[in-house]
């Protein structure tokens, strides 16, 4: 894992010592690509928000919800356990409102997916044929329904999908999920993520709110 020369304490997020967490600062708040004011707005003043982060890498996004509502129960999906393990470190006392999930999403259970990867850690990882690197993990696919299919009753503040492209796939997979969520918001990688994304989450009754950069956000 890349590390910066000296790490440095950054308010709200704490301590970023990682390239990783260097660039994930940069692209999402010091450019502001996933910055949304009136979300996050909304967000201060709702009683006990549950948030599903999908493709959490380093935690920033997650340590930035919990910043603008301390109240905030979040639930993180990454398929690698480390992206957990560092999180959880990072957040301290605050890991508590953080339910970690190790899964690989896609649109079907139980499919074999190998991940080419360098650093666990690094934010490009991907389960399919394009993802590069010289170590190698074999991972069984899941749904976010299945995932979730423990607390059918919940309803979801926010669902944020990042990962790697594969992200029209993981909403194919979680239309029940979708069904309960109020906000989305999704980092495009690919024109055909786009299109199948947004042709899914219209059909869902979603209506486009924003977009800066690759980051699209969607309401109800």
């Amino acid at each position: 894992m890349g590390r910066v020369p000296f790490p440095v304490l950054v308010p709200p997020f704490g301590i970023i010592g990682t390239l990783a967490e260097v660039h994930g600062l940069h692209d999402n708040f010091v450019i502001g690509e996933i910055r949304n004011p009136p979300f996050e707005a909304v967000l201060r003043a709702q009683s006990d928000p549950v948030i599903i982060d999908c493709g959490i890498n380093v935690g920033i996004t997650v340590r930035w919800w919990l910043h603008l509502n301390p109240g905030t129960r979040v639930l993180g999906f990454d398929m690698m356990s480390e992206a957990h393990e560092f999180t959880q470190a990072r957040l301290g006392p605050q890991s508590k409102s953080y339910h970690a999930f190790s899964v690989a999403l896609a649109d079907h259970e139980g499919l074999p997916q190998t991940c080419h990867f360098d650093d666990a850690l690094c934010g490009s990882n991907r389960i399919d044929a394009r993802g590069e690197g010289r170590q190698t993990r074999d991972f069984v696919t899941t749904t976010l329904d299945a995932c979730l299919r423990t607390r059918p009753e919940t309803q979801f503040f926010l669902l944020k999908m990042d990962i790697e492209g594969c992200g029209h796939l993981a909403f194919a997979g979680g239309t029940g999920v979708l069904g309960r969520t109020q906000h989305v918001v999704v980092e495009f990688h690919s024109p055909d993520e786009l299109a199948e994304s947004n042709a899914l989450l219209t059909r869902q009754g979603f209506k486009l709110r924003g977009f800066k950069s690759r980051n699209v956000w969607y309401g109800r």
